[in-house]
């Protein structure tokens, strides 16, 4: 199951932004372990660079028959801000990345990432709903 949305998304607001992007960021560890990128495809725009990335990064994993563990998001800080009112949001995330593994079929887990603390700065648009049209992470 994914994680579970927070009540914030449903506002069109700086509060509503930064609620959909820590959520955002707490499919990643999911859609890794699962490959159920439903809801990561829901929030990702077409346009965004880091949101395909992942996607192939999943397709990838499926089709090699691991799956992903660990790369648990603790989000330190997130601070949604109001760009276009109505239209164009962004948020500002602190957040800390747990290592990741593959784990093959035969249960052997092979480092995949070191994890980490980053920051991340999120462009959000609301149509209908949010959208992550683009995103920007750089060690913190």
């Amino acid at each position: 199951m994914p994680p579970e949305r927070p009540a914030e998304m449903s506002d069109q607001s700086a509060t509503g932004a930064s609620a959909a992007a820590s959520y955002f960021f707490a499919l990643y560890p999911y859609v890794f372990a699962s490959g159920d990128l439903t809801e990561w495809s829901a929030l990702s725009s077409e346009t965004c660079e880091y949101c395909q990335n992942v996607r192939r990064s999943v397709e990838d994993q499926t089709a090699r028959g691991v799956v992903g563990e660990g790369a648990e998001i603790t989000i330190e800080s997130a601070e949604g801000i109001e760009v276009a009112p109505g239209e164009t949001y962004a948020a500002d995330l602190v957040v800390v990345q747990a290592p990741s593994f593959e784990v093959t079929k035969d249960g052997e887990r092979v480092p995949d990432g070191d994890g980490g603390r980053f920051q991340i700065h999120v462009a959000l648009g609301w149509e209908s709903g949010w959208v992550v049209r683009a995103i920007d992470a750089a060690r913190a």
